[in-house]
């Protein structure tokens, strides 16, 4: 991170994406170095919405506050609005493990507590957001919920680009949510532009 070399790829792509005075989101913020890219592309004239949920994570999270296009919000991202269990650990700075409790079992060490859930819908509704530049998705399983609950969004080609992070596939189920995801954005005219590991970039037909 410190060199620029994590997620180089991705990063590169990014930046040559985001154009100052863009909004963009970043779900699955962890420890700030996608939001961090994605502020500095925006510029001072552009709006960063980080969402991320786990304490753990928030400890170290404590430099946005003083980044002005930067809000930092402690949710999580799913179908709709409500409540739901959340697994934290103290690995999620280095591991990214952590997770709803709906998505799967205890991981042993879990730290269990209730967060806020969000729909991008309804959150972009009550923002006023009428175009996301860049949505992006590392929530741990998670995906495939927070673009349902994007539905509207999609629908109207609101979103230019979205990054997200596939499963490993390493499980029917999880072989099975990513073609869930492949489908429903391919529903809306969503294409693949790129792809880098367990990476993918999925381009709105409306986007330039």
């Amino acid at each position: 991170m410190f060199y620029g070399l994590y997620e180089e790829d991705n990063v590169d792509l990014l930046r040559s994406l985001i154009n100052q005075g863009d909004i963009c989101i970043d779900a699955g913020a962890n420890i700030g170095y996608i939001t961090s890219v994605l502020s500095a592309s925006a510029g001072p004239d552009g709006r960063v919405f980080a969402f991320e949920p786990s304490r753990s994570c928030l400890a170290r999270l404590g430099f946005l506050e003083s980044v002005s296009n930067v809000e930092l919000l402690p949710d999580a991202i799913g179908a709709c609005e409500g409540t739901a269990e959340f697994y934290d650990t103290e690995r999620a700075v280095t591991k990214g493990y952590a997770f709803l409790a709906d998505l799967r079992d205890d991981p042993g060490d879990a730290i269990r507590y209730d967060v806020r859930l969000r729909s991008l819908d309804a959150f972009s509704l009550q923002r006023g957001l009428t175009r996301v530049r860049v949505l992006k998705l590392d929530i741990e399983g998670a995906e495939l919920a927070a673009l349902e609950g994007a539905a509207n969004l999609l629908a109207r080609h609101a979103i230019d680009y979205i990054l997200l992070e596939h499963s490993f596939g390493d499980y029917a189920e999880e072989r099975q949510r990513d073609s869930d995801i492949r489908s429903l954005l391919a529903s809306h005219c969503y294409r693949l532009v790129a792809a880098h590991g367990r990476d993918s970039f999925w381009k709105s037909p409306e986007a330039s």
